[in-house]
């Protein structure tokens, strides 16, 4: 039995939404100079945890190859505005991947890939729409996660500034869109990072990235100096492809 599913059926409603989406997503590519640089379609999937870096790099990774970015935290507010489920959004976001490829574009796709089964799926269904896919990983000293996540601006329209707390504590409360939206951030990472690195239990404790069961085409320490290098490195190597 395979680890993924069929492209599920859509509603009406969501297939009008993923069209609008792309559509966006396309006509603002277009006002881009570059164009797809690679011989064949290819989808390129980030893996890492909240504030490894992956938006940034998505974007600069998209802009050597001639790609389209897909980032799943916008895409996830956009559900929120219409009332869709969270669980609705890998399905939606591949119909995205699919309308994009469709117009013979590039894909980077901005959300953690670590899951197997969410790796099967884009890789089954992306062969089966012509496209390639690699992975990208991006890691960083736990600490510069923990402080990018602290500067980080969350607006109330944005995924973490606007995401509901699931409990009612007056600490909370009086933080009001910015704070809330920190503490659900970091949240977020504590609650996905054993799936990225191991506790290490030795002078003081901690995190060592874990290796990984699948193959990715780079792995980016985007807290190192010259991550800028390490990116142009990965596109290369995509752009042979």
């Amino acid at each position: 039995m395979p680890l993924y599913h069929r492209m599920e059926e859509l509603t009406k409603e969501e297939l009008q939404f993923c069209v609008q989406y792309a559509n966006e997503l396309i006509q603002r590519h277009s006002k881009m100079p570059q164009e797809r640089k690679t011989e064949s379609l290819v989808v390129v999937c980030m893996v890492g945890v909240v504030g490894s870096g992956k938006t940034v790099t998505a974007n600069l990774i998209a802009n050597l190859i001639g790609g389209i970015v897909v980032i799943g935290d916008n895409l996830r507010v956009k559900q929120r505005k219409i009332g869709s489920s969270f669980e609705r959004t890998r399905f939606l976001g591949e119909k995205i991947v699919r309308l994009i490829l469709d117009r013979n574009q590039n894909v980077v796709l901005d959300s953690d890939h670590v899951d197997s089964e969410k790796r099967a799926s884009i890789l089954a269904k992306s062969k089966e729409w012509g496209a390639k896919v690699v992975f990208v990983r991006t890691y960083a000293d736990p600490y510069v996660m923990i402080q990018r996540l602290r500067d980080e601006r969350y607006t109330p329209d944005s995924f973490f500034g606007g995401a509901i707390v699931p409990v009612d504590y007056p600490e909370l409360n009086r933080l009001g869109a910015q704070g809330k939206g920190g503490v659900v951030a970091e949240f977020e990472r504590d609650r996905r990072m054993l799936l990225h690195y191991n506790w290490i239990d030795e002078s003081g404790g901690r995190f060592v990235l874990k290796k990984l069961d699948f193959q990715v085409i780079g792995e980016i320490d985007t807290s190192a100096v010259d991550r800028g290098v390490e990116i142009k490195e990965v596109a290369d190597r995509i752009l042979r492809f």
